[in-house]
Formats: C-alpha cells, sequence, structure tokens
C-alpha cells in the first residue's frame, strides 16, 4: 500500500473539529464503562474469597442473573450516550491527508472488562485501517494485582503460594528498577511487565535481529506489531499500529508459532495472563505476533516454572487452530522454540539480558526513531 503505517508523518484526532490529545479520545469513547468495571472487581474477589475462582472458567458470573442485569443495564447506557463528531487525520510521507473516522471497541467480553478498553478503530475513507493504543502502566496494589496473582493459581499452574513480585514491580514504575537477588526464591518470583516498558526493550531487540543473518534466517523477527508512537505521559504509551488480520482467519505455521514462543521464552516471557487465540496475528512474512502485550509477565526459571506452565497454557490455546482441525503437531513447535532460544542465547539474548535493558520510564529515548508528529490543543 501506497500509504502504509511506515509512511505516517502527522496525526491530529478532532472532536467536533477540536484537535484534542489521544487521552481524551479515550476518555470519550469509554467514559461510562467504570460501574462495569468496578462490578467485574467486585464479582472476581468475590470468588477469590469463596476459593471458586478459575480462570479459565468463570461461568457463575455470567449465568447469573443479577450480575446479568446489572451489566447489561451499565452496557446499554453507555452505547446510549451522546458523543462528539471523532474523526483523525493522517498525514503521509507523499503529503495526502487521510480522514478516518474513530470508533469504540464494543466487541469486548462483559464480565472481562477488569480495565477501560485500550484499542480504539480508526476506519479510513480510502478504506485503510489502523488501531490507536493506549498502553498503560498499571497498578498491581488493587483489583489489578488480584487478576495476575489468579493466572499463577494452583488451579491454573500447579505452583503454590503468591508469586508475583509486587516490590520489585511498585520500585520498577516509581523509577527504581532493583536487581534481583539470589535469595527467597527470586528466581521462581513473577514479575509483571509494563507494556509502555516492554516494548521498547523489543523495540531495540528487533533492530538487532534484522541486523543478524543467522537470526533472521530461522525467522527470527517481530513478536509485536510495528508501531508509529504519538505521546506518552508517566503512566501511558500512545502509539498507532496496522490493522492484522486474526490467526482464526489466516494460517500460521507451527515452525513460525515455535518461534515466537522461542523468541518470548529466550527473554523469560510468558503470555499467561491474558492468552487468548484472538490476540495472534499472521504478518511480517508469516511471522506470529501479538498485538495485546499488556499482561506480559517474567520469570527467570525458564527451564522449570516458566516452561511448565507456558506450555501447558499455549497448548490450550493454539489446539483451536482452525486451519489443523485439532491436530496441532505441538512436537513441530517445540523444536522451532527449542532452535530459538539455543540461537538468541548464543547471541547474548537470555532472560538476564531483558531484564538489564528493561528501562523506567514510558518515554524510554529508544522510541525516538518511531515517534510522529501529534497536533492536539493542550487544556
Amino acid at each position: 500500500m501506497a500509504n502504509g503505517l511506515d509512511r505516517i508523518v502527522e496525526v491530529t484526532f478532532k472532536a467536533d473539529g477540536k484537535a484534542v490529545h489521544p487521552r481524551d479520545v479515550f476518555s470519550l469513547l469509554y467514559s461510562g464503562l467504570e460501574p462495569l468495571i468496578r462490578l467485574n472487581h467486585d464479582t472476581h474477589e468475590s470468588k477469590v474469597k469463596s476459593k471458586r475462582y478459575s480462570l479459565a472458567r468463570e461461568a457463575d458470573s455470567e449465568n447469573d442473573e443479577r450480575y446479568q442485569q446489572r451489566a447489561s443495564a451499565i452496557k446499554k447506557e453507555w452505547k446510549e450516550r451522546s458523543l462528539p463528531k471523532l474523526k483523525a487525520e493522517v498525514r503521509y510521507l507523499n503529503g495526502d491527508v487521510v480522514t478516518y473516522n474513530v470508533k469504540s471497541r464494543t466487541n469486548f467480553r462483559t464480565k472481562a472488562l477488569y480495565k477501560f478498553p485500550n484499542i480504539i478503530h480508526l476506519e479510513g475513507n480510502n478504506g485503510h485501517q489502523l488501531v490507536l493504543r493506549e498502553s498503560r502502566v498499571y497498578g498491581i496494589d488493587n483489583g489489578m494485582g488480584s487478576i495476575v496473582r489468579s493466572a499463577f493459581s494452583p488451579l491454573k499452574s500447579g505452583a503454590g503460594g503468591d508469586r508475583l513480585d509486587t516490590a520489585w514491580y511498585n520500585a520498577l514504575i516509581s523509577g527504581n528498577k532493583q536487581p534481583i537477588s539470589d535469595v527467597n526464591g527470586a528466581k521462581e518470583k513473577v514479575r509483571l511487565i509494563p507494556e509502555p516498558l516492554l516494548l521498547a526493550v523489543l523495540e531495540e531487540l528487533y533492530g538487532k535481529f534484522a541486523a543478524s543473518e543467522e537470526l533472521t534466517g530461522a525467522g527470527i523477527g517481530r513478536i509485536t506489531p510495528k508501531i508509529k508512537v504519538l505521546d506518552a505521559d508517566t503512566k501511558n504509551l500512545w502509539y498507532l499500529r496496522e490493522h492484522l488480520p486474526s490467526m482464526r482467519d489466516s494460517h500460521a505455521s507451527l515452525d513460525a508459532i515455535g518461534v515466537h514462543l522461542g523468541i518470548l521464552h529466550s527473554l523469560g516471557l510468558m503470555d499467561v495472563v491474558d492468552r487468548q487465540l484472538e490476540h495472534y496475528v499472521v504478518g511480517y512474512d508469516g511471522r506470529v505476533v501479538t498485538f495485546d502485550p499488556d499482561f506480559i509477565t517474567h520469570c527467570l526459571d525458564v527451564k522449570g516454572f516458566l516452561t511448565h506452565t507456558e506450555y501447558r497454557d499455549a497448548k490450550l490455546i493454539f489446539q483451536d487452530l482452525p486451519h489443523y482441525s485439532g491436530q496441532v503437531d505441538f512436537d513441530t513447535i517445540a523444536k522451532a522454540r527449542n532452535k530459538t532460544i539455543r540461537l538468541l542465547e548464543k547471541a547474548g539474548i537470555t532472560p538476564e539480558s531483558f531484564l538489564d535493558s528493561l528501562g523506567a520510564t514510558t518515554n524510554d529515548p529508544r522510541y525516538e526513531p518511531h515517534k510522529v508528529k501529534l497536533n492536539y490543543t493542550p487544556k
């Protein structure tokens, strides 16, 4: 396409003709969902306390008539609220300016809405589609921490105790990244990696991958979409990405899935908290990428806890690949995954090197090559 993501140079969002910041667009589109988010957190906490909670089986709240009535009323009121006329104007390198309609996400699962949606759809008058994403640093001393912990509960992973390293995370998001000690089971701890900090490391690594013929020849490349960064504050990063086909609608090779998992695991990363087949897309020469990396976690115990937990979770998801009719050969995936880990380890890319490269600010200088001009009227 003549005007793709790589050729964007300037972006302006407008509400009733006034230039506004992306944070205002998110606020306009998703304001009114607060009661539903609170309701879902309360429901989740009730299940945790009653020891009946399983991340894989949340049917109780869905079948609860009282919950359904309250949730439906909230969503109805949200959908019927009045909104200003929202548009986005995107200028490309050749001087073309394309106008995009700005639309909220509406296909979220009601009972799984624990936070505001963090994507907005842009539909161009030329048929082109983009996605605006609000990448966030979450606090975990509240309900969000409980959601992450539940993913690693005994029912989910077979591991006991609280694995979430809350102290490390809180120090990190305060700008004071702490080294990982070798005592008190630190290696087995799980650490949430905020998406704005994660992507800065990954964008740097993609450059290293591209510079190595051995790595690119093995299919090692991006595991997240290409981005154009618009702005950042202390807790959020706003960027554009392409609209890419879901893995449900396009064929993904098992080798490509294995390479994706190999890159992830080479860095000590896991996608256990919110892995869904719908989050995976095929792009960039058949590579598999995930467009929703906001609950990626890290663990240094790659050969033990990480591998055990990730394989169990990945098998649950990828066994439903539509193009394989339930006959997914996980040995093929494992071979590609293990080969990728060996190649990256040889290149000095390890879980430890990932932590060393992790910054502590959303406005990371590594985003500079990906930034485009954003126009808005300050409040």
